[in-house]
């Protein structure tokens, strides 16, 4: 059997009831990753994880609304030392020791829009 990785997927979650258990502050949407592992097997079955994601989200009474986007988890490539990179690692690597999916702190969607940047590929250094 191959060895076992973490996906990383982007989500953006409404909140169905009061009886979540995640502080909120009223916001309609809330943004978060979600670390699941998998096996190694080249591209994984991406609609199985999200499934598995939307089933974990809803025992916390929280609807998966949109998928922003699903990246591996490769190491190498988290090597600057910043909090957001410590944070990555450390919910990846604890995803894969406990085998379970992990979600990394919730942030209302008007932080995440103000938050996000992309890169262009023209911008880069290559």
């Amino acid at each position: 059997m191959d060895k076992k990785c973490v996906w990383i997927i982007f989500t953006k979650s409404l909140v169905l009831s009061n009886r979540c258990s995640i502080a909120f502050d009223g916001c309609d949407y809330y943004c978060t990753e979600a670390y699941v592992p998998s096996y190694d097997e080249g591209i994984p079955p991406i609609d199985k994880m999200i499934t598995q994601v939307k089933q974990k989200l809803s025992q916390d009474y929280l609807e998966l609304k949109e998928v922003k986007k699903c990246i591996k988890f490769i190491s190498d490539e988290w090597t600057t030392s910043t909090e957001l990179n410590e944070e990555v690692i450390v919910y990846s690597q604890k995803a894969l020791s406990e085998n379970r999916i992990m979600f990394g702190g919730f942030r209302p969607e008007e932080i995440e829009e103000i938050t996000q940047y992309n890169h262009i590929i023209s911008e880069l250094e290559i």
